[in-house]
């Protein structure tokens, strides 16, 4: 019976130093607003993505910046409610 290959993603995670990849090196280089392209599935696997502000797209093409990323964070809130301290530590992120 011949093994099933792996997806891009099973190589990324093996690769990954378990999930942890290069996440805080990148988080921490602030000549970019992007992730490296693994580590952006790490992310995901963790329950953050990236995206870029379509609504600013096109004028940041038009003045050669690069896109305007962020983050957002899925996170589970057990009945709906999270402490204030909670809520401060999500902030913060």
């Amino acid at each position: 019976m011949s093994e099933k290959k792996l997806s891009a993603n099973e190589y990324i995670k093996i690769d990954s130093n378990y999930l942890r990849g290069t996440i805080a090196e990148g988080l921490a280089d602030l000549s970019t607003g992007s992730m490296p392209e693994n580590d952006q599935q790490l992310l995901k696997f963790h329950g953050t993505y990236e995206q870029d502000d379509r609504d600013l797209r096109a004028n940041r093409r038009k003045h050669k910046l690069e896109k305007a990323y962020s983050f957002m964070i899925r996170i589970r809130v057990p009945g709906g409610v999270a402490t204030p301290h909670q809520w401060l530590e999500t902030d913060r992120l």
